[in-house]
């Protein structure tokens, strides 16, 4: 949802108003789950297992990546929306 929106926003030159980013976030390539759901599969393992990876990210660096790696910083709204409740 949250990166569907920023591209949107890129998309059509729209501003984009988010809160500070402060909310950590750890993304993984779909391709990375798939094998590593696969391996599990095979391995015949029961009970819970982590698939973190470890290395999260603040969606406030996310977004700066994406609008900066478009050239569209101008359009990020840092602060804008309140914070969630914790």
């Amino acid at each position: 949802m949250f990166l569907g929106q920023i591209l949107t926003a890129i998309r059509t030159e729209s501003q984009f108003a988010m809160t500070l980013g402060r909310q950590l976030r750890e993304y993984h390539h779909v391709h990375d789950d798939a094998r590593a759901a696969k391996s599990l599969v095979d391995a015949k393992l029961i009970g819970l297992v982590d698939l973190a990876h470890g290395n999260p990210i603040t969606l406030r660096s996310l977004a700066e990546a994406i609008f900066g790696a478009f050239g569209k910083t101008h359009l990020l709204q840092l602060g804008a929306l309140p914070e969630p409740a914790q």
